[in-house]
């Protein structure tokens, strides 16, 4: 009949209207488990993403070569603002502690011998800007020959140091001139130097309680304050105990670890780390201010020192725990803001460490500027990176 309903119509409907539903549903879900399921594994597969490998091959720079005798040690000492690399130097007989300024027209010799109003000094460190080079030395006292009558008559030649040691910054022009020195009075003893642009130093060395310090000085060498760094997991003489042995004595071990601290001097402020100790590295400014810098070095490794850039920070990393070795060194350019790697870089024979042979003084404007010791002369290296055929790191 017209209008009647059939029995059980409305229960097909309602079943029907489940059904749609329960489809619909099950659709939605599903495109949402794809959907979740790809954006995965797309952070995963760039969690993975291969980082950038590039060879870099350095070929000497035949106008900036001297002849230099081969016994000798050299070490690279970095670059100033203008990629021009330094060179320090050690002559044994007589002694004497230089750096060389490879220039580009000219090679300046910076001698400690020309330190006239210290007795006897010995170079510490150095560091330079652009409007000179500063050097931390001791002095102050000499020796003096002694003779000591023995029991049995015959005598022995000693020398006995008169005067008290202390500690000075001595101050050389560009084209290598002496301009004076700078007398320090730190509560500690300094073994490391740095500075800022406008003329101020940062000290570093252990006081007599074998504890770091590492302070701000002004441009006249007078102490400021100490750095306050963030705390650490560990205080640094048991860090210095456990990365070199419970067995050193502390005189050794603190030499070893005033050895690995590394500053660099970078822009307006100054990069710092302590070579193979796993500790964090830090940016200092002027005002004393800290920036724990968060990089993310490869897997069991540690950052052992720095690469002087204009760019990005190249830094060194090394083997946790390990003493420096060139196998071992694995070079990459790190993001400044991020502390992600960057770009991994195979420089021929590249040695961070080495007593001669070459070293990477620096990288400007994207060249690789390079110190190579050897058959008798000193003579600067350069190279740029090319993207390698062989895309493996040596970690990732």
């Amino acid at each position: 009949m017209k209008g009647k309903k059939e029995p059980g119509a409305d229960c097909a409907r309602s079943a029907k209207r489940l059904i749609t539903i329960s489809l619909l549903c099950t659709s939605l879900l599903r495109a949402q488990n794809e959907t979740s399921v790809t954006a995965e594994s797309v952070r995963h597969a760039g969690s993975r993403a291969a980082i950038p490998v590039f060879d870099v091959k350095l070929l000497p720079d035949s106008e900036l070569s001297v002849p230099y005798d081969d016994r000798m040690p050299s070490h690279a000492a970095g670059c100033d603002s203008n990629g021009v690399p330094y060179v320090r130097i050690t002559k044994l007989f007589p002694h004497d502690i230089s750096f060389l300024r490879l220039g580009p027209k000219e090679i300046v010799t910076f001698s400690a011998n020309k330190i006239t109003d210290v007795d006897e000094p010995d170079v510490v460190d150095g560091v330079f800007s652009g409007s000179g080079l500063y050097m931390l030395v001791e002095g102050g006292a000499h020796k003096k020959r002694a003779v000591k009558q023995l029991e049995n008559g015959e005598q022995q030649v000693y020398f006995e140091t008169e005067g008290e040691r202390h500690s000075y910054i001595a101050r050389f022009d560009e084209d290598g001139s002496y301009k004076g020195i700078l007398k320090l009075d730190p509560p500690f003893r300094p073994t490391r130097l740095s500075g800022f642009e406008s003329g101020g130093f940062l000290l570093a060395g252990f006081d007599d309680r074998k504890i770091w310090r590492v302070a701000l000085l002004d441009s006249s060498g007078d102490f400021l304050k100490y750095v306050d760094f963030p705390k650490e997991k560990e205080p640094p003489d048991q860090s210095s105990e456990h990365y070199f042995g419970s067995t050193a004595s502390p005189d050794v071990a603190s030499g070893m670890f005033a050895d690995f601290a590394s500053f660099f001097p970078y822009r307006d402020s100054v990069l710092y780390v302590r070579g193979h100790s796993g500790s964090p590295m830090y940016q200092i400014r002027e005002s004393g201010e800290v920036r724990r810098v968060k990089i993310k070095p490869p897997s069991g490794r540690s950052v052992e020192g720095f690469i002087p850039s204009d760019r990005n920070w190249l830094v060194d990393f090394g083997k946790v725990g390990g003493l420096p070795n060139r196998e071992d060194s694995a070079l990459y350019e790190v993001d400044l803001a991020t502390g992600e790697l960057l770009h991994y870089y195979r420089v021929e024979q590249y040695s961070r460490f080495s007593e001669a042979d070459q070293e990477v003084a620096c990288v400007y404007q994207g060249e690789f500027r390079a110190i190579r010791h050897e058959n008798g002369r000193l003579m600067m290296l350069r190279g740029m990176p090319e993207s390698s055929s062989n895309r493996s790191t040596p970690v990732r």
